[in-house]
């Protein structure tokens, strides 16, 4: 990782000491407190640091500790105020396909404290036959839904996201060619402490966390410790093994071997070559090396998926859609309700030539060198 900023390499090594991939961790040379407050709130990791930099006795300066403890105390309280309102909205919920999934599903499984993982709303799953009987539910509790994202329920800065299957094909339906067993909402398992309220299995959670990591380009650090944790949690190298054969029944070993990679490469996890099992080609290395050096592209998720797919008018079918999506989609996506459709649809395709043509000269670039 030889472009990483002395704060990036800070903020790693902090990350490795939450992870135990280190025993201690010391102030960087040089290193600019300013920049490293900017990074780890970018990428959701200041109660973690705030959490590390206690224990290991480092004193950033007083306004950004103050600011960091203050800041968790807010997780914290809106932790539990989600968790609260998940717990009356199982309740009203007639069915018992009602799942949490992503952050919300870690916090009491993979953290542990509360205070630790930021959400910015939590994620839930159900069956899309039910929607009106959650959205009636969220309506008992006093949550309204957002006009421009109808899968969102909102009351005061509580957030709750609803999908319908884990790669979200009501709002891109070529994601289907991705794995069409992943859109099965069937395959649950009990909460843990709230009734009528379901999980994935740590294997499909794994899964679907490391392809909607995928889905953001890795552009938040917070999602790679999520996975890292749970190769932390479960160190018996029976559970990667069972991870890895439930990606290639569902068809989506290649996104997680992309994963596996970061993983490696970011935190140290001493994994084979064996275990990813599908070679990167020059693109997706390129993407990947990136995202280690903390420079991820904003559409490199798209095309990681679309190595995934089987068939070239499959693929054909996923690009057109991605590139010229429905006019609902585009509105969320540019979250702007009162510019004309034409100027939407030609700043995404300008936004795309741009990522297309710096990926050319990235690589002819490091050809030349």
């Amino acid at each position: 990782m030889p472009f990483l900023s002395t704060e990036h390499r800070f903020i790693l090594e902090l990350l490795r000491r939450f992870l135990g991939k280190v025993d201690k961790i010391s102030p960087f040379p040089g290193m600019d407190w300013e920049k490293i407050h900017t990074i780890i709130t970018n990428h959701g990791l200041y109660p973690i640091a705030h959490y590390i930099l206690k224990q290991d006795t480092i004193a950033p300066p007083k306004p950004f500790e103050r600011q960091w403890a203050a800041m968790r105390a807010d997780i914290l309280a809106l932790n539990l105020a989600l968790l609260s309102e998940l717990r009356e909205i199982a309740s009203r919920y007639p069915f018992n396909d009602l799942a949490v999934v992503q952050g919300g599903a870690l916090l009491d499984t993979l953290y542990m404290d509360l205070s630790l993982r930021p959400l910015c709303d939590m994620d839930l799953l159900v069956n899309q036959k039910h929607k009106k009987e959650l959205a009636q539910a969220f309506a008992e509790r006093g949550f309204t839904q957002n006009k421009i994202y109808p899968g969102h329920y909102e009351k005061g800065s509580l957030v709750f996201d609803v999908h319908f299957d884990l790669l979200e094909t009501d709002r891109i339906s070529a994601r289907w060619f991705i794995s069409p067993d992943l859109t099965d909402t069937t395959v649950l398992h009990p909460h843990a402490s709230i009734p009528n309220l379901f999980v994935l299995s740590p294997e499909r959670s794994f899964i679907h966390c490391s392809l909607h990591t995928v889905k953001h380009s890795y552009s938040r650090w917070i999602w790679g410790v999520d996975l890292a944790l749970f190769l932390d949690r479960n160190p018996n190298p029976l559970f990667l093994k069972q991870v890895l054969e439930e990606a290639k029944r569902l068809g989506v070993g290649r996104p997680l071997a992309h994963s596996l990679m970061v993983l490696r490469d970011l935190f140290g996890f001493p994994l084979s070559k064996g275990a990813f099992g599908y070679p990167p080609n020059r693109i997706e290395q390129r993407i990947i090396d990136r995202i280690v050096n903390a420079q991820p592209m904003e559409q490199a998720g798209d095309l990681l998926f679309f190595f995934t797919i089987p068939g070239i008018v499959r693929k054909m079918r996923f690009a057109f859609e991605t590139i010229f999506p429905r006019p609902s989609i585009i509105r969320q996506t540019a979250n702007h309700e009162s510019e004309s459709m034409v100027k939407l649809y030609l700043k995404r395709i300008g936004m795309l030539a741009s990522f297309c043509v710096r990926m050319l000269r990235r690589g002819s670039a490091k050809n030349r060198s």
